[in-house]
């Protein structure tokens, strides 16, 4: 048995388990992004499986390899939807698919996703030649495009958190802000993990490393799918909005049917199963008075609704 096995066996088991917490939010609260995610998560649980067969030789190589490029081809446009999907929901009004960062990043996912095709038709046509991993200067450009193209997108969907107090429009709630502080920490959190192992590989400058990649690899896009698919911890938004001061601005309130002055406002982060629900209130109240800066409205909050 490879020395390599326990570590894959391990990722593949959290693989499996997040698809199952993944398909439980989908079945109890669906929605576009969380079904998106759903489907993506069960096409890459056996890229998972495939790397760890590969391990002991059941698959080969350029197998795993060709799967290896195809989920992250569609992880690559799925994880450009889901920031863009989190930008959209702190934005009072409707995203700018103009905006020059959109474009650049739209410009870059796309330079990305041919750099990543080229790649899996040349392995796939070189049935019985020694083209057994990616190539090497399209992977390294592939990365350095993608991270282009995300960063773009990632500033992009955390713009309204680093606006200027000058700039800011109005006083808002600081749950609502709270919510876009979280995403934006877990996704540079996890921009800095992946980043890491992508160092640490082109460092070592060997595909033998290649498999242990693949498992610290597959098992971080798990850990994003489960971020994005339930709702962050309530004592974590709690901390945070406390600590947020009076001019918090107000991210996100999109309101509720067709006119943008029906008669009260709606926090687009806000999970609940009955609208409007308070926080330490009596009982839920379907017309609760103007919020303040600090409103908690919302039982149990996700930044998609």
């Amino acid at each position: 048995m490879s020395s390599a096995l326990p570590g894959h066996i391990v990722s593949t088991t959290f693989c499996a388990i997040a698809s199952i917490l993944i398909g439980y939010q989908v079945f109890k609260h669906p929605n576009k992004l969380r079904i998106f995610i759903l489907v993506y998560s069960i096409i890459t649980l056996p890229a998972s499986v495939i790397a760890t067969l590969q391990i002991e030789g059941y698959v080969s190589y350029r197998t795993n390899s060709m799967v290896y490029l195809i989920t992250t081809l569609l992880m690559t446009v799925i994880h450009f939807f889901m920031l863009l999907d989190v930008g959209y929901r702190l934005r009072r009004g409707d995203g700018d698919w103009k905006h020059y960062l959109v474009v650049v990043g739209i410009v870059f996912l796309t330079i990305t996703c041919i750099l990543l095709f080229v790649q899996i038709i040349i392995m796939a046509v070189n049935h019985d030649g020694e083209q057994h991993f990616p190539l090497q200067g399209a992977f390294i450009a592939g990365v350095v495009t993608a991270l282009i193209g995300d960063s773009s997108v990632f500033t992009y969907t955390f713009m309204p958190l680093i606006y200027w107090k000058k700039s800011r429009v109005n006083d808002g709630y600081s749950r609502t802000t709270a919510l876009g502080i979280w995403f934006y920490l877990i996704q540079n959190v996890w921009y800095f993990l992946y980043g890491v192992i992508y160092v640490w590989f082109f460092a070592m400058n060997t595909w033998d490393a290649f498999p242990t990649l693949l498992a610290l690899d597959y098992a971080l896009r798990f850990v994003e799918n489960l971020l994005y698919t339930w709702p962050p911890p309530k004592w974590a938004i709690d901390y945070l909005s406390a600590k947020l001061p009076s001019t918090s601005v107000q991210l996100s309130t999109r309101r509720t049917g067709e006119s943008s002055t029906a008669n009260h406002a709606m926090s687009s982060e806000r999970y609940n199963k009955e609208e409007d629900v308070e926080y330490g209130g009596a009982s839920p109240s379907k017309n609760p008075a103007v919020p303040d800066q600090h409103s908690t409205f919302g039982s149990e909050v996700t930044i998609i609704k």
